[in-house]
């Protein structure tokens, strides 16, 4: 920086741009769920998923739909009361329009998902609930992992 003028020079702005990459990747890397936490919400997610492709005139797969919704919800609230209590305040909702828009989007997939395994699995086609709920449980799984955030974040090229 030169201390006359007030102004930095393009070396020392992207050195600057890079440390707060690094800082960010560290705190979203701190901020991601346990292992063991994210293959449980995966997995409750596939069983809502093959169970709502299943159900047919309130038979038992009812039973897998509520049991997956409300674990998911159990999970959320215990993910977020343990951030709290290391003093973190997660919202459910990105700050960025960037983020906003990744999630509408990741919604959007979720529900198409949803909605196509249904109709298939309905038409007669019972391959369509099992395949649905394994790439549900895998997408959504490899969404928390690496979104955990729900912000899209800048990927480098070397490993810290």
């Amino acid at each position: 920086m030169n201390a006359t003028n007030n102004t930095i020079s393009a070396e020392e702005a992207q050195a600057t741009l890079d440390s707060l990459t690094i800082i960010k990747r560290g705190a979203v890397a701190a901020l991601r769920p346990p292992l063991w936490f994210i293959v449980i919400v995966a997995l409750l997610y596939g069983l809502l998923t093959y169970s709502y492709a299943s159900m047919r005139h309130e038979n038992l797969w009812t039973l897998g739909v509520i049991i997956a919704v409300g674990g998911i919800f159990a999970m959320t609230l215990f993910l977020l009361y343990s951030y709290r209590l290391l003093g973190v305040k997660m919202g459910l909702v990105p700050a960025s329009r960037r983020g906003k828009l990744f999630v509408f989007a990741q919604g959007l997939f979720i529900t198409a998902l949803l909605v196509i395994t249904r109709e298939m699995s309905t038409a007669g086609m019972a391959w369509a609930a099992w395949v649905g709920a394994v790439v549900a449980s895998l997408s959504f799984g490899l969404m928390m992992y690496l979104f955990p955030t729900g912000e899209l974040t800048e990927r480098g090229t070397h490993r810290e």
